[in-house]
């Protein structure tokens, strides 16, 4: 209900600039670019989108946006044309995206002059409108863990003055993760049919693109025009300054391409997204806005999933008594999931393990294999058979190594076993 309720203020918001856009544009504004994060990044926007726009800069990078997202943008280009768009995208499943999003240009009273000989220095014999604007319609699909396929359809129309034109286009994309690096592309107008008065042409072309994951740091450099030349590079630069949990986070941009360059600030408090981007061009200086819902349900759950199954990964190898696989699966773990607590108390602990596995002799195979199953009952959490285990160890074997053992254990785990104090000397221990 909340959410809902936060999507239609918003469309109400933004309800009168889809209307008084209903104009247009006569440049070439489709590859203008939408959304001021990767409007701020250079357009270096082929593979890091991950809002509603993503349908727009390559829809194979749709199924990266596994919650539902909403985005909206609005500007002023040159002092006097009113550029804006919305989007939004829906997950259909935790493989599939879809997405929708309207762009329009509009310069409105123009005056007109010139007519029928008139002296085009006297005073306009009238006013006129003229705009641009386009509906897009994405589809994203996972094809294995690491690539997507998608397709856009594009519907534009254009009117100026007393000509009207209008195309339909499609788009087919590919995106790919190769581990800190990401890549992808679009074939542009792969199809496309023209039709009214006009001599505008779809023409086919290709873009591709790179990113690449530092740390803070989020470096993405595109190709644009391969096909119909000349080639325009777009390169952008992302530094996440902090963030408080789902609370706050900052994060700052810039980027160059050809036309401009780039500067952008973003600020995250979810569900909003308000972002910033500021383009320098020789003609002019354009302030964009856009303003977002961003819902991290399912990210919350499949960043869960993906660490649970690191943290599997290193239980399984605990089980078969593998302790040195284990550490470096709970390190690599760690990298990409900080914040799980298993991997963190293997990783605190398997240290502790591996140096008392280094003290046994190994003179008494079911001495070793029950100290084994007791270390790897204590990094698995299982507190109470660790001390059930080591117990067994101290008083069957009278191991000054297991009482050791036993009383880090009980230290750590704020317990101590229930056969602690009672004759347990000769009990078949299970194995």
């Amino acid at each position: 209900m909340n959410k809902a309720i936060m999507i239609v203020i918003l469309l109400g918001l933004f309800a009168a600039d889809f209307c008084s856009i209903m104009g247009g544009y006569t440049a070439d504004y489709l590859d203008y670019g939408i959304g001021a994060r990767i409007l701020a990044m250079g357009s270096a926007g082929r593979t890091i989108a991950c809002d509603a726009t993503t349908g727009y800069w390559n829809p194979a990078a749709l199924p990266n946006v596994i919650d539902f997202n909403f985005s909206s943008m609005s500007t002023t280009l040159m002092g006097m044309t009113k550029y804006s768009q919305f989007a939004v995208s829906i997950p259909l499943s935790n493989s599939e995206v879809i997405a929708a999003s309207y762009q329009g240009l509009s310069l409105t009273a123009m005056e007109l002059h010139g007519q029928n000989g008139a002296d085009p220095n006297a005073n306009p014999e009238g006013y006129f409108n003229s705009g641009k604007n386009s509906l897009m319609l994405s589809y994203g699909r996972k094809l294995c863990p690491n690539s997507n396929i998608g397709i856009t359809a594009k519907l534009a129309d254009r009117s100026v003055f007393n000509s009207q034109d209008n195309a339909v286009a499609f788009d087919v994309g590919y995106w790919a993760d190769a581990g800190i690096i990401q890549w992808g592309g679009n074939i542009r107008n792969a199809f496309s049919f023209v039709w009214g008065d006009t001599s505008d042409q779809y023409q086919m072309d290709a873009d591709i693109g790179s990113s690449i994951h530092l740390n803070n740091w989020l470096f993405s450099l595109d190709l644009a025009r391969i096909m119909r030349g000349p080639i325009a590079y777009y390169l952008g630069a992302e530094y996440s300054m902090f963030s408080l949990g789902d609370s706050f986070g900052m994060k700052l941009r810039g980027g160059i391409n050809p036309d401009e360059i780039s500067l952008g600030v973003g600020f995250e408090t979810m569900p909003f997204v308000l972002d910033y981007a500021l383009l320098i061009r020789q003609t002019s200086l354009d302030h964009i806005f856009s303003l977002g819902l961003s819902f991290d349900d399912n990210a919350k759950k499949k960043e869960q999933s993906a660490a649970d199954k690191w943290y599997q990964k290193t239980i399984l190898a605990l089980d078969d008594h593998q302790f040195s696989f284990a550490s470096r699966l709970a390190h690599e773990g760690l990298i990409e999931f900080p914040d799980h607590l298993g991997l963190q108390h293997i990783e605190k602990n398997i240290g502790f393990a591996l140096y008392s596995l280094s003290l046994d002799s190994g003179s008494d195979h079911r001495y070793s294999y029950l100290l084994q199953n007791t270390l790897c009952l204590y990094l698995k959490q299982d507190f109470p058979k660790a001390l059930d285990t080591v117990e067994y160890l101290v008083q069957n074997f009278q191991s000054k190594q297991a009482m050791d053992i036993r009383d880090i254990i009980e230290k750590n785990a704020g317990r101590i076993s229930k056969y602690k104090g009672k004759n347990i000397l000769g009990m078949d221990f299970p194995s």
